[in-house]
């Protein structure tokens, strides 16, 4: 029997333990810990505009709300990973036209220090000019919203 050469020894060793090396740092490199409460790249393509109002509690989870379409979504957690996302706003809540016969033609989503503020406008297709669903809104906490009316702003919604 032939007495195996140093690189074949070597070569039997060297592809298993790179293999092994490899997976590990892969799966750490899986594990890398995400800031709290941030939002996913695959997130911040899909939305136009994302805004955070801060928690209220020192401990407690921000509101996070996203914008697209015409819709605003608000952020689920699981501990403090965003893992879904509500729809807590649309264009057509209220309107005249449901969502599919509409097109949206401007959209805002901006947080002014104390109100989530949104304008909406979908225009409705084939008709003329103008805002035939939407408004202008604001909330707190995406949750309860208001309407702007002539008057001043009035409940919206649930």
């Amino acid at each position: 029997m032939r007495p195996r050469s140093r690189h074949a020894v070597a070569r039997r060793f060297v592809g298993p333990l790179l293999a092994t090396v490899l997976g590990a740092a892969t799966l750490l490199a899986g594990c890398t810990k995400r800031e709290p409460y941030s939002v996913s790249d695959k997130d911040q393509k899909r939305f136009q505009t994302i805004v955070r109002i801060p928690a209220k509690a020192a401990k407690g989870a921000p509101t996070i709300l996203a914008l697209s379409d015409c819709t605003i979504y608000k952020a689920t957690f699981n501990g403090t990973n965003i893992v879904d996302w509500k729809v807590v706003l649309r264009s057509d809540w209220g309107g005249s036209y449901p969502k599919f016969m509409t097109v949206c033609t401007q959209q805002s989503l901006r947080f002014d220090g104390h109100y989530a503020k949104v304008d909406l406008c979908a225009q409705a297709i084939g008709a003329g000019g103008g805002c035939a669903d939407g408004g202008d809104y604001r909330s707190t906490n995406g949750d309860r919203w208001q309407i702007a009316s002539g008057s001043g702003w009035e409940r919206f919604g649930n």
